[in-house]
């Protein structure tokens, strides 16, 4: 693994070179700051650097040594801190479409952040390194705002869509994020609302917080999705907080060939329908897990992953509406097969 690390110096400079090494990386790390590296001895086969002085490195390299922003290594991904990526100006939106699998139609779109790096270019949201209540409330606001204005650009088009974004919502108040809909959305009835995606893993005890938070945002057209389902015993124990859950990808991966996925899909499937709650397969990736859904799943109505489409940028997004508008079935379930994803 080729590269060059760049990392500030301190104490974990040795534990770092360690993880390099076991990740396979052969490159030079080069420590920036005055900390002392005496006795800090690599592991065979990385070489790190004599340290040199922040005021040798460019100033906005070395801004985001000092925040601790950034851990690089060129060839396994970037670090990115959440606070200063909103502060900087660097956070974007990219969309993951929501095919409806019986029509195969576009119904929407999931608002996925990602970070424009001023030296690194595009990184994944998984890069965010940590983030405090109040910088996730500002990535939840920074959502909000974005689906409500593509929403207007997008019916401009012709394309009346939903939009969910996912965030925790212990660190939200609903007259907060009621207030925000209510000053930026459409005053038109043809406004689908907003869907907030919240984890099923962490929502046991949390029942009566969400009661509250939804009956504050219920008039703004503001739902709930429970989102990362792995098991029935999850739908089983909301309420009549959400009208739409997710099954996590992990779950969907392969399940053409794994009678065990299968059995608990059918049990999730037989509780939603018991709690009117539709379904939304996530990662379906394979043509063999997408006609196991659509044959045998009759409330797994909808779904995301490679077999419709991948992120993509807002510009892509827009491409793919206005070839939508003259090509319906461009982008279609039935364009995909023609690519042949891993059947």
């Amino acid at each position: 693994m080729p590269g060059f690390v760049i990392a500030k110096a301190g104490p974990d400079t040795a534990r770092l070179a360690r993880a390099l090494h076991d990740a396979g990386y052969k490159g030079p790390l080069q420590p920036v700051g005055n900390a002392s590296l005496h006795g800090t001895l690599p592991p065979p086969g990385l070489r790190i650097l004599p340290a040199i002085a922040g005021d040798a490195v460019s100033t906005e390299l070395s801004t985001v040594l000092r925040d601790d922003a950034v851990s690089r290594c060129s060839s396994n991904g970037v670090n990115v801190d959440l606070g200063l990526a909103i502060r900087k100006g660097w956070l974007q939106f990219w969309y993951l479409p929501k095919i409806d699998m019986l029509r195969g139609q576009l119904q929407g779109a999931e608002l996925i952040p990602r970070v424009h790096h001023p030296r690194y270019g595009i990184l994944a949201h998984d890069c965010f390194e940590r983030a405090s209540p109040n910088d996730l409330r500002l990535l939840g606001f920074s959502a909000i705002k974005a689906a409500v204005k593509d929403w207007k650009s997008f019916l401009r088009l012709g394309f009346n869509m939903e939009f969910a974004i996912n965030f925790p919502v212990e660190v939200f108040d609903g007259h907060e994020v009621a207030a925000v809909v209510d000053g930026i959305r459409p005053s038109r009835r043809c406004w689908k609302g907003l869907r907030i995606e919240l984890d099923a893993d962490i929502l046991a005890p949390k029942q009566i917080e969400l009661e509250n938070f939804r009956k504050t945002v219920r008039a703004e057209q503001v739902t709930l999705v429970l989102d990362r389902v792995v098991s029935a015993g999850q739908i089983a124990q909301i309420n009549s907080h959400f009208t739409e859950a997710k099954l996590n990808g992990t779950l969907i991966a392969r399940c053409a060939d794994d009678p065990e996925k299968q059995s608990e899909i059918l049990a999730i499937q037989a509780e939603a329908a018991r709690k009117n709650v539709a379904l939304v397969a996530t990662g379906v990736s394979r043509l063999a897990d997408f006609d196991f859904l659509k044959s045998s799943c009759e409330t797994v109505r909808y779904g995301q992953g490679l077999v419709f489409s991948p992120e993509v940028s807002r510009a892509q997004f827009i491409q793919l509406l206005r070839a939508r508008a003259h090509h319906p079935q461009s982008g279609s379930i039935t364009n995909a097969r023609s690519s042949n994803p891993g059947q």
